[in-house]
């Protein structure tokens, strides 16, 4: 079903995901083969909403993680688009890093995936699976 649409044209219809947590105003860009996918997570898992979390793994330190989750935590900066019914979350202490995240879903080899372009990024590892940012090793 999904896969199908990925033969039609590409066209630039990305997404703003906006969230506001005190005076700060952050944004997440989400294309539509991203949105289509998450769409169908939510769907035939029937869960809530996803959040984009990052997680300590792979050989340059960190890796990112979208996770099902059954509602909002206290501790989510939420982000919304008014006309796209997905729920989606950042933890409140990792807002600041995946600011203005770009969310994408391509095929990669035999595979689809999601991929993220980050300029908070300092460095990546060779596959490009992992990465690193200063203020991230800093904190831990």
């Amino acid at each position: 079903m999904f896969h199908g649409a990925l033969l039609m044209k590409k066209e630039n219809c990305d997404k703003i995901f906006y969230a506001v947590n005190g005076d700060v105003f952050s944004i997440l860009i989400v294309t539509n083969f991203a949105l289509i996918q998450m769409q169908n997570l939510i769907s035939k898992y029937r869960i809530f909403g996803l959040r984009l979390n990052i997680r300590k793994s792979g050989c340059a330190g960190y890796t990112y993680k979208i996770e099902k989750i059954k509602n909002f935590s206290i501790h989510d900066v939420v982000y919304k688009n008014k006309n796209c019914k997905i729920n989606l979350c950042v933890p409140n202490n990792l807002n600041l890093y995946i600011n203005n995240t770009k969310i994408d879903y391509i095929k990669k080899n035999f595979n689809y995936t999601f991929t993220f372009d980050n300029k908070n990024i300092l460095q990546k590892c060779g596959c490009g699976k992992s990465f690193n940012m200063r203020a991230l090793y800093e904190r831990k």
